[in-house]
């Protein structure tokens, strides 16, 4: 398992640089009341789909056999927010930013839960911990931040990497923690 989680922590890690590329190609909109770019709104709404996709994928990995109740909701709650970010950035920023909000603060109190059942299990859990704790605390501040489009972009951008950097560390943690490979010893006939 540990593995599974190390690459797919590291194509998250990917997909965050990419992300937060393109996203600083995004120009903002002038005014928190006018509606988001094409690719602005693609990108708000990619996000919560890489994430529900990886929580499937985190999902069909997990060995432990424990309760997994709190990835299906995140799955759920991540392609319910995808939809709603959708409509979100029909209307506004400052609605779509809202409603991302919200998402990353459900999302980062389950991270925060699974990290945690994971603890005695598998390596590298207390940077997955921090992450959801960061993510609560990123999305209280998203509602305030919504109300000016550069800074709502700005930490947006800050969210996910810092979300990318933690997962860094745990696929690191994750690789450190792998027992090491026989080593095969010639001998001298």
């Amino acid at each position: 398992m540990s593995s599974a989680l190390r690459n797919l922590y590291l194509f998250r890690v990917a997909f965050s640089i990419v992300w937060v590329a393109l996203l600083t190609l995004t120009s903002p909109p002038s005014h928190p009341g006018t509606t988001v770019s094409i690719l602005g709104g693609l990108l708000l709404v990619a996000y919560p789909i890489s994430d529900a996709a990886a929580t499937v994928v985190d999902l069909r990995t997990d060995t432990t056999g424990r309760l997994r109740l709190p990835q299906r909701v995140n799955a759920a709650t991540s392609a319910a927010a995808a939809i709603t970010v959708a409509i979100g950035v029909s209307v506004s920023l400052v609605t779509a930013m809202d409603i991302f909000g919200v998402w990353a603060i459900i999302s980062g109190a389950i991270q925060l839960t699974v990290g945690a059942r994971r603890l005695g299990q598998l390596a590298g859990q207390w940077p997955m911990i921090i992450s959801g704790a960061g993510s609560i605390f990123a999305g209280t501040t998203f509602i305030g931040w919504s109300r000016s489009p550069t800074s709502a972009l700005h930490a947006l951008a800050q969210y996910s990497i810092g979300g990318a950097i933690w997962y860094l560390l745990t696929a690191l943690w994750l690789q450190s923690a792998r027992p090491a490979a026989p080593t095969i010893v010639a001998h001298d006939s």
